[in-house]
């Protein structure tokens, strides 16, 4: 049998690496977290868990809420089987993430935040103001709420250096010299002149949690993050404040595109794009997003609808966006008020009633129609002022007027007249597909106060439910066909 030439380069094409994926199983090489605070006397804890025997190199970004400029980023070395523990807490009228874990963090961390002997790290304002000001806040409380990613940049794998030996912790659990680690970085360090020396590529392995934490309140919010596996085939291992790894640092496929494996409709789309941040985008891509709520004030229940736009920045933001004239998937460039993206909801109760909330078709003049303006937003769906996470965020949709409880159903391919939005679509892939709405994570937070259970003892519940979504791809040629 001969295999002709045409044949050889369809199974070469076929035969490049696995596109990315959203991980099912949350085990991979990226994890997203769609929300942190430190508002309001709360904290954030973080987890992060190495499942493998391997020595993890991993990169810590930390985003603001408002058009996502770094915060925050430093490496951490998580030794075989290791778990890293820190906590995002107010420092001052700023923020820091500190620590009580022994794993080696590049930079070390500073051992003393408000006088305690803790080792922390400071969030900085930096990327948003001064010669960075981007027409947002300038404010220190900007850093307060957000998202944030890990990327592995690869194993440790080779022991030459006496680094793997330097991560790993001995009976003591403690590792044996963070020192060696934060030396490699220096100048004339081992990493500073070749930063792939003694690691692999990255090969997942990696879960993690958060929990938004008021102690005084007895409020306790657990967020899991989003998952990516095959984000890079290659080692991404970079100095601590360095911009990579990022969503646009993925790796290419043998055509020299960038591909991701979308779930639509119980079926699995492969989609090739020529920038990485839009196969990124396309793992994210939902058209509509699905939640319960609960807005009772008699069971004195608060609900807020948190939604991040992981790579909302790459498209709105003029110092990341190279210039763009078109901002697809979102609406326009980061201005004073945010980057505004409509949406459009319809609100249920639980016996199937729908009417009309604000932003409807009947709004009265002058009325703001619903729409999403940060990289990570926060609608408390209760009267101002009231919000179960805190939130400084808060956007104006109050619908405790309509339904107590019930279920919103969020169109984000449609306005709040309902009117679709042309802009909220991904580049066209190399297939001719085009994924509708907008990328997108997040989830619902309830909390309810009771007072009535014992004499002088307030009792709070608190729970966490993420964001149910569907996807919808289209050709390019025809919209009313649906990819195959």
């Amino acid at each position: 049998m001969t295999v002709s030439a045409a044949c050889l380069v369809a199974l070469a094409a076929s035969s490049s690496a696995g596109a990315m994926t959203l991980s099912a199983r949350r085990v991979g090489q990226v994890l997203e977290f769609p929300y942190y605070t430190a508002n309001a006397n709360q904290g954030t804890l973080i987890t992060l868990v190495n499942t493998t025997e391997h020595v993890k190199a991993l990169k810590l970004r930390f985003h603001e809420a408002y058009n996502g400029r770094t915060v925050a980023s430093f490496n951490v070395y998580l030794s075989p089987f290791d778990v890293w523990t820190a906590d995002i807490v107010a420092n001052g009228d700023a923020t820091a993430l500190a620590t009580r874990d022994n794993s080696c963090t590049v930079p070390a961390f500073s051992t003393s935040l408000g006088g305690v002997n803790i080792a922390n790290v400071a969030f900085s304002s930096a990327a948003y103001t001064g010669a960075q000001a981007d027409g947002g806040p300038a404010t220190a409380g900007r850093m307060r709420e957000g998202h944030f990613e890990v990327f592995e940049m690869g194993e440790v794998t080779n022991d030459a250096h006496g680094l793997i030996t330097a991560v790993e912790h001995g009976s003591n659990g403690v590792p044996a010299d963070c020192g060696k680690v934060v030396a490699a970085w220096n100048m004339g360090g081992l990493w500073a002149a070749n930063s792939s020396a003694d690691l692999s590529a990255p090969t997942g392995g990696l879960y993690g949690s958060t929990a938004i934490v008021n102690a005084a309140q007895g409020t306790f919010f657990t967020v899991a993050p989003t998952t990516i596996d095959g984000f890079s085939s290659g080692i991404q291992h970079t100095p601590p404040q360095d911009a990579a790894p990022d969503f646009d640092t993925a790796s290419t496929q043998v055509d020299g595109k960038y591909a991701a494996s979308v779930d639509v409709g119980g079926h699995i789309v492969e989609a090739r794009f020529s920038k990485a941040v839009d196969a990124v985008s396309a793992l994210f891509m939902s058209e509509k997003l699905f939640n319960e709520y609960v807005v009772s004030a008699s069971a004195g229940a608060q609900t807020d609808w948190v939604s991040t736009f992981p790579t909302k920045r790459f498209y709105v933001d003029p110092a990341l966006n190279h210039g763009l004239t078109s901002l697809q998937p979102f609406d326009g460039a980061f201005g004073a008020d945010g980057a505004c993206a409509p949406f459009n909801s319809q609100q249920f109760d639980r016996e199937e009633l729908t009417m009309a909330p604000a932003g409807f078709p009947e709004q009265p003049p002058g009325t703001i129609a619903p729409q999403f303006c940060h990289e990570t937003s926060v609608i408390a769906l209760t009267p101002a002022g009231s919000s179960a996470l805190k939130t400084s965020l808060t956007e104006p949709f109050d619908v405790s007027s309509v339904f107590s409880s019930g279920h919103f159903i969020i169109d984000l391919t449609n306005d709040g007249h309902f009117h679709p939005i042309d802009n909220h679509r991904l580049t066209t892939s190399a297939e001719g597909f085009v994924l509708l709405g907008l990328p997108e994570v997040g989830f619902v937070a309830e909390n309810f106060v009771n007072a009535n259970v014992t004499a002088g003892v307030l009792a709070n519940y608190s729970g966490v439910y993420p964001h149910k979504s569907t996807a919808k791809c289209v050709l390019a040629t025809d919209a009313t066909k649906a990819c195959p």
